[in-house]
């Protein structure tokens, strides 16, 4: 019996042995070993990892951009928010294009993404004030929404949002950690099976069952004040580094098929959050007589343009793009600066 025992056993590990071989030959080693998509900083929870291939040294899923300003740069245009503003392939790629090819902007257009899956307008706001400002752009333009509906899903909601966030860690046992850096074979069935934790699950306590404040998919506190504080800090830091900002409404999808299971929130609370959020966007940019983007009004409910509840398809990313472009205000930026211009 033992023998037999000794020979499954020799048996297994020659088939694994050779398995981890043949990945190790045919496979490359990016394609199995995966960097991590974020990294922890101290400010804002979380960041890109400037070394995975969808990220910039800086962070951020953005092409590289200098912190000056080229000479060649007439405007400089920055813009923040969440997962649906993120990435080289989103909108803000596309808005560029569009900037960069209307013939009444005379110069270069430069458009820097600095959105992050998960980001609140809290973290914008840090963000906006630790990074964003030194790059000196002329124009900030505000993507959010719906990421703030997140920490309304409580009974308390705390002002720094500290009852829903949590420290940024990829913690594991030494038996797994020894497995992902050295076995082709535990990062490929780690990758193909998902067994990497989520980015809300390393940093929100959604799956938090704390009795004193727990998270309720089926309730939306009352409080949105917190949300307007975050937008107005983030409207005065701009204005205070004589940067234009402009606000835009977050469009979504009508449809409750496309909200995500693992979206912990009943379709009517998002839709309610949604509207009192954009409601708070469009009543600052009358207070602050700032220019305003209102993409939920032409965009909200057309279910081609999205392909879940609130991200949205190339064509929708597209619409965006071409909404936000049409406003004078790029050209007249320009245009009041050379009329100020020393030269």
């Amino acid at each position: 019996m033992w023998k037999n025992i000794t020979l499954s056993v020799l048996s297994v590990i020659f088939t694994l042995a050779l398995i981890e071989i043949a990945l190790r030959v045919f496979i490359p080693v990016r394609q199995t070993r995966i960097t991590p998509m974020y990294s922890p900083h101290p400010h804002l929870i979380y960041l890109g990892n400037p070394r995975h291939e969808n990220n910039n040294t800086a962070g951020f899923g953005d092409f590289e951009h200098e912190l000056e300003k080229g000479k060649d740069i007439k405007l400089r245009v920055a813009i923040i928010g969440g997962s649906t503003t993120y990435g080289k392939d989103n909108w803000p790629v596309m808005l560029s294009k569009f900037l960069n090819e209307n013939k009444s902007i005379d110069g270069r257009t430069e458009v820097l993404n600095f959105g992050m899956p998960g980001f609140t307008a809290l973290e914008s706001m840090i963000n906006l004030a630790i990074n964003i400002q030194d790059y000196n752009p002329d124009i900030l333009i505000i993507h959010h929404a719906l990421n703030d509906i997140i920490p309304r899903l409580y009974h308390e909601v705390k002002r720094d949002y500290s009852h829903f966030r949590k420290i940024f860690s990829y913690k594991q046992n030494e038996i797994k950690k020894f497995l992902t850096s050295n076995s082709h074979l535990f990062s490929f069935l780690e990758n193909k099976l998902e067994m990497r934790a989520s980015l809300a699950s390393l940093t929100m306590t959604i799956v938090d069952k704390r009795k004193e404040n727990p998270y309720r998919p089926d309730y939306l506190n009352e409080n949105s004040q917190i949300f307007e504080r975050n937008l107005r800090t983030i409207i005065g830091i701009s204005k205070g580094a004589n940067i234009q900002p402009i606000l835009t409404t977050m469009p979504y999808s009508l449809d409750p098929k496309k909200l995500p299971r693992a979206w912990s929130i009943e379709h009517h609370l998002k839709v309610k959050g949604m509207q009192e959020h954009n409601r708070i966007i469009k009543r600052l940019a009358i207070e602050y007589q700032i220019p305003l983007v209102d993409l939920d009004a032409e965009m909200t409910g057309v279910e081609d343009f999205f392909s879940d509840h609130i991200h949205c398809t190339k064509m929708g990313r597209m619409k965006k793009a071409e909404i936000i472009s049409r406003l004078g205000i790029f050209s007249d930026l320009i245009a009041n600066k050379e009329e100020i211009s020393p030269n």
